[in-house]
């Protein structure tokens, strides 16, 4: 029964009450989606995201999934999970195959079209302030690549077609520069950090994981590491919070690190993807993209200069703060609609694109964890995919009702996250145009990010945030633009306010344009903070146009 102890050990709280709330304890949508995972699991019962919303406290979610099941509410026992019939899931389990997954070889063809992208650089950088054993922090890394071994692959050309290599060892990944003797140590490290997270990746021979470790005082250094999208996603901070302070400690006292094995590697997921795509297990999937993606809009914005026939995915990024009062408005204007803060934020943005294009049927992509399968939960690998919100901004509806709303579009999506974005492309037959990427031209992309920390070294402020404020941001490349425009918002454990930036491709838009769409998404959320009852239509919140859009296209 989804009682305490699953919900306990998701949420790491050793005993919640029975009449405790998921939300209210912490629980979000990726912790959501593991509990609809570990149902399906024990009673052979797929339930909707949206059901755990509905019965938030967790004897009546309880109550719930047993009489769904079919099952006297207060069973004790532990029924045998029930097979889905023909449309079964294949078994994930542990070969020797050697696979790419369908988003490996997405990514290799596009470095055999343009071989000096950065487009799929991730850096992340952070000051340590405290003692650091720099041979610790080399092992620490060293030990994770021989743990996920997707972290030592290259993708190479074998006839002419893309093909998976594991390296042994991680090979020549790890760099240690002492700039504290410097002028300027601290402008020594800055221009140490932008030229690696710039550097191309040859994915066929570089190691697809490289660390840079900077000392500009004695006990003050700067760690940046750097991987290919291909090998990491946005699940990683999680995992990475707890491994890396377990190897490190491990490295310093000279003992095995203390981390339960892998059951699989990523090469395992690869193939288990195919085996689950060749099947019918998603067609149902397939018919709900089809039918919410039917004759779906292409987004209209106002822009600066004319769209090229060519994308050359060049960008820039416009760093911002959600101040900590209006944070905190915020999550009780969501806490009071029975929505997330993901959701109060993605339908300011809503507000915001309906305002500067007039459109009230829009399409926003967003990301997913991609880990579906409780084996993937602590896996490091690329397993993110996209999925359109098809979002209806309609004037006359509240404010509550329109947060609930885009409540239901979120969580329809993420039920139907597992097929391959490209697979609903072609399957909805999506117009092709020259300069833009097929259904989506904007995305929400929201994080909620740990604290790093290692034995004797606490983790800091962000490194040089003022003169290179992209550091703010964990895995954005630098100096690109994905679609015409991404939002980022970003929740820190550590921190009360929201990290927030606006990516936008400089072919389309200028900086004045960008800080203009930033001042009024501000305007937005402060409004929704402070002014606008939950009752009263959102039309009031459409009026108005962005800063500086009056009469472009």
């Amino acid at each position: 029964m989804p009682r305490r102890p699953v919900l306990g050990e998701l949420l790491g709280i050793p005993a919640p009450a029975p009449d405790s709330e998921f939300f209210d304890l912490g629980g979000n949508s990726l912790i959501a989606l593991q509990v609809i995972n570990r149902v399906e699991e024990r009673f052979g019962i797929r339930h909707r995201l949206l059901d755990l919303y509905e019965y938030p406290a967790i004897e009546d979610f309880a109550r719930f999934v047993h009489s769904s099941a079919g099952l006297p509410t207060a069973a004790p026992a532990s029924p045998e999970p029930r097979s889905t019939g023909p449309s079964a899931r294949p078994e994930l389990v542990p070969g020797d195959e050697l696979v790419m997954s369908f988003g490996q070889q997405r990514m290799w063809f596009h470095h055999q079209i343009d071989p000096a992208t950065t487009l799929y650089n991730q850096p992340t950088v952070s000051r340590l302030d405290g003692h650091l054993d720099v041979e610790a922090v080399r092992g620490m890394w060293h030990d994770l690549a021989m743990r996920h071994e997707t972290l030592r692959s290259n993708f190479v050309a074998v006839d002419g077609a893309p093909a998976l290599h594991i390296r042994p060892d991680p090979g020549d990944f790890f760099t240690f520069a002492d700039v504290s003797d410097a002028p300027d140590p601290h402008a020594a490290a800055r221009e140490l950090v932008a030229q690696a997270a710039r550097r191309r990746f040859d994915v066929a021979n570089d190691p697809l994981l490289r660390v840079l470790l900077i000392r500009i005082a004695p006990e003050r250094h700067v760690l940046q590491f750097t991987t290919h999208h291909a090998v990491n996603d946005g699940g990683a901070p999680r995992i990475l919070s707890r491994e890396l302070p377990e190897l490190y400690a491990a490295r310093r006292e000279g003992r095995a690190p203390r981390l339960p094995e892998l059951p699989i590697q990523y090469r395992d997921y690869a193939i288990w993807q195919r085996r689950l795509l060749a099947g019918s297990a998603l067609d149902h999937e397939l018919a709900y993209w089809r039918k919410t993606l039917r004759d779906a809009p292409r987004l209209d914005l106002p822009t600066d200069h004319p769209r090229p026939t060519r994308k050359t995915y060049t960008g820039h990024m416009l760093p911002f703060t959600v101040e900590e009062p209006v944070v905190e408005r915020l999550r009780k204007l969501a806490a009071d609609e029975s929505v997330t803060l993901f959701v109060v934020l993605l339908s300011a943005f809503n507000l915001l694109l309906s305002r500067l294009s007039g459109q009230r049927d829009l399409i926003v992509g967003t990301p997913t964890s991609g880990r579906n399968h409780p084996l993937l939960q602590d896996l490091l690998g690329y397993f993110n995919s996209t999925v359109a919100l098809r979002c209806a901004v309609p004037p006359q509806t509240a404010l509550g009702d329109f947060l609930r709303q885009t409540r239901a579009t979120v969580l329809e999506a993420m039920d139907h996250q597992e097929i391959p974005f490209d697979r609903v492309v072609s399957a909805v037959g999506a117009r092709r145009e020259a300069g833009r990427d097929p259904l989506i031209d904007v995305s929400f992309v929201h994080q909620e990010l740990p604290r790093y920390e290692l034995a004797d070294s606490r983790y800091s402020a962000f490194f040089d945030e003022e003169r290179s404020t992209i550091n703010r941001f964990e895995g954005m490349p630098v100096g690109t633009a994905k679609l015409d425009l991404t939002l980022i918002t970003t929740v820190r454990e550590y921190r009360a306010d929201v990290t927030a930036g606006l990516e936008y491709s400089t072919e389309l838009f200028t900086a004045d344009t960008a800080a203009g769409f930033i001042s009024a998404y501000q305007e937005l959320l402060r409004a929704l903070a402070y002014e606008h009852d939950a009752g009263r239509p959102i039309a009031a919140l459409l009026d108005t146009p962005a800063p500086g859009t009056e009469g472009r296209r």
